[in-house]
């Protein structure tokens, strides 16, 4: 599971350092008004890309005696699902371009829209990369393609000049994908209707669960939108983003190790739930940490990392720190419902979340402001964990009493970290990169020795403190020789 983790997320920090500088590149060659463009289109392209996307895989890597009838029905309908959107895009483009009062939405859109059938004629037989842990292979692929996408597109905009460059792009991309799948995997897919009753039971709901999921984490933005302005929308923004990274881009990715990985013992009940249990565990002890110390450092990290102008963002910043920290549970928890067939449930309680969040941010935005709409998001996530937990305890996939044990010893000692920190006297000199320097190290030194203080006070007994400890330990051995 660690070395299966440790490749993935590997692969998106990498894709995402090397789309930093693809986009740094770009935004030298081109105008804002063409980014402007393609954004006003993308909104639209995402929304309805995020409620249709099958996620056919999951079954795929769920049921360990899958056949060619699985996969090739799993491609059909995928190819299916790609050709109606790439239909209702094409359709819908004129109305959104007249919305926008910027005729060229809809020759981005219509461009843009072909961009999904191709992205469904993908090789079904990569799913194995994943389903067979060949993550070294699974990173190849994704680099390989990563790679080749940016010299077609920046060769695209060096060429054109203008938003149809990145319009093609995608386009482009998409072909190289295609490439790459057939390239990399041996399988060749053709249509069935086999198996599609049994896939598509399984997508409908993972279709239900990102619908629900984009909605909880745009509607904050959309709110703000219509109650300040472009600036407070922007520091919102700004503060989701830098906030929620250092647990949502490591959980994430681990994500996609964990579910073949589950898959692999779900026959076996104690073996599951341990691996469950191990799992759940380290991400507690680094999620709670790593969001509420992103929240107690924002008076010095905000300033130093963008700059004096971003203050503003601030107490956004420091609400949504603590936010992910519980998102980061959330999402480390279900690789384990998909992999043992709880996408249902699972799916359920995110149009909860959804349901709950979308008045619930409108009342505290029109009544208290943007930051209550923050406030608003992070307390009913913390709610959203132990409705979740206690699902996790009546499909009695683990205990509650287990799982409250793996987490109050990272939660007290986060609450130590925080406090102290939070009470430290400004240094008065050495600026913003010194004071940021001086919180980590009390933070870190504080939390560390609150939970093994706390550990040897509980009897040591099993969990994640035993499991660092111990892989600390080899890691150490090996060192020495």
């Amino acid at each position: 599971m660690v070395e299966g983790a440790a490749w993935m997320v590997s692969m998106r920090w990498s894709l995402k350092l090397i789309g930093l500088v693809n986009t740094i590149i770009i935004a030298r060659l081109l105008a804002p008004d063409d980014f402007g463009v393609i954004a006003m289109a993308m909104i639209i392209v995402g929304f309805l890309t995020e409620i249709s996307e099958t996620n056919v895989a999951i079954a795929l890597i769920r049921n360990q005696n899958a056949g060619r009838e699985d996969y090739n029905s799993a491609w059909t309908i995928k190819l299916l699902m790609g050709a109606s959107l790439t239909v209702i895009l094409f359709s819908v483009a004129p109305l959104v371009a007249k919305y926008y009062g910027d005729p060229r939405v809809q020759v981005v859109m219509q461009i843009i829209a072909f961009r999904c059938v191709l992205n469904a004629l993908e090789n079904i037989g990569v799913v194995d990369f994943r389903k067979n842990m060949q993550f070294a292979k699974e990173f190849r692929y994704w680099l390989y393609r990563r790679l080749t996408d940016i010299v077609v597109v920046l060769g695209l905009v060096y060429w054109l000049r203008d938003y149809h460059a990145l319009a093609y792009g995608m386009i482009a991309a998409s072909c190289v994908t295609i490439t790459f799948s057939y390239t990399m995997s041996s399988y060749r897919p053709w249509f069935s209707f086999a198996k599609v009753r049994e896939l598509w039971s399984v997508s409908q709901w993972l279709m239900v669960d990102h619908g629900s999921q984009f909605i909880g984490r745009r509607v904050d933005e959309f709110v703000i939108g219509g109650i300040a302005g472009s600036a407070t929308v922007g520091n919102y923004y700004m503060a989701s983003e830098i906030a929620t990274m250092p647990t949502r881009e490591v959980v994430v990715p681990s994500g996609r190790a964990l579910i073949p990985t589950y898959a692999k013992v779900a026959h076996d009940e104690i073996e599951s739930r341990k691996a469950f249990l191990q799992v759940f565990g380290l991400v507690v002890l680094y999620a709670l940490p790593a969001g509420i110390g992103m929240s107690v450092v924002a008076p010095d990290l905000v300033p130093l990392l963008l700059g004096d102008q971003w203050l503003a963002a601030v107490p956004f910043f420091q609400w949504l720190g603590i936010f992910a920290g519980f998102e980061a549970i959330l999402l480390g928890v279900r690789p384990y419902f998909l992999a043992r067939g709880g996408e249902r449930a699972f799916a359920l309680a995110s149009v909860g979340y959804a349901c709950a969040l979308v008045p619930a941010a409108v009342a505290a935005g029109y009544l208290s402001g943007p930051v209550a709409i923050a406030m608003t998001r992070t307390g009913l996530m913390l709610l959203m964990v132990f409705a979740i937990l206690l699902v996790v305890a009546r499909m009695r996939y683990a205990p509650i009493g287990d799982l409250l044990a793996l987490i109050w010893r990272p939660a007290v000692a986060s609450a130590a970290m925080w406090a102290a920190v939070s009470h430290l006297p400004d240094l008065g000199f050495g600026g913003h990169a010194l004071a940021l320097a001086r919180d980590v190290t009390v933070g870190v030194s504080v939390f560390v020795a609150t939970v093994v203080l706390l550990w040897f006070v509980a009897g040591r007994p099993e969990g994640p403190e035993r499991n660092v400890l111990a892989f600390a330990r080899q890691r150490l051995r090996r060192l020495l020789g």
